[in-house]
């Protein structure tokens, strides 16, 4: 008894008679399917395209999620601690939107690379898994998914950079009036 079959496929080519035979006695045990070569192919190219839409969505969750975390920590934190900066702006006469302005230049800056490094990781991955089928990949390739996950992970990079840069120069402007 063996708990896990050691080969889930065995491919076998036979003359039309030795195939109609093979398909007899594998067809009485009820262990072993036979299929024309048509058939495995369709059934495995579907199995194929299947896994890879899976991994392709997989892949923009952990890949570009990671990236927009990083870059969104790194910026929020960064902007909180540029107090000092935002007060010499402000001595050389930079308006507040200016400063502002800055601040969201430098997020997409930022975000929208580490998005596109997360794209370009996807799309690897889509291909390393359709086995270097570009068809097969750009198929598996969640489009819309990567497009909605970079804008809400855009937007979401900005609102959170505004509000500790504002945090920021709300700080300076009662330590100028105190």
């Amino acid at each position: 008894h063996v708990a896990t079959p050691a080969y889930n496929r065995i491919l076998v080519r036979a003359e039309p008679a030795a195939q109609s035979r093979l398909h007899d006695v594998a067809g009485r045990s009820g262990l072993v399917k036979v299929e024309s070569t048509e058939e495995f192919r369709q059934r495995y190219v579907a199995e194929r395209a299947a896994g890879t839409s899976n991994i392709g969505i997989l892949a923009v969750v952990l890949v570009g999620g990671f990236l927009l975390l990083a870059a969104v920590s790194a910026l929020v934190l960064s902007a909180m601690d540029r107090a000092g900066e935002f007060n010499s702006f402000r001595q050389i006469s930079a308006a507040p939107r200016q400063i502002t302005m800055m601040v969201v230049w430098e997020m997409v800056l930022t975000v929208v690379p580490a998005w596109l490094l997360g794209v370009a990781a996807t799309a690897w991955m889509a291909f390393l898994m359709a086995g270097g089928d570009v068809a097969a990949a750009v198929r598996a390739m969640p489009m819309g998914t990567l497009a909605t996950f970079g804008l809400v992970g855009l937007v979401t990079a900005v609102a959170g950079c505004l509000a500790a840069s504002r945090t920021a120069m709300r700080s300076l402007n009662r330590f100028e009036m105190g």
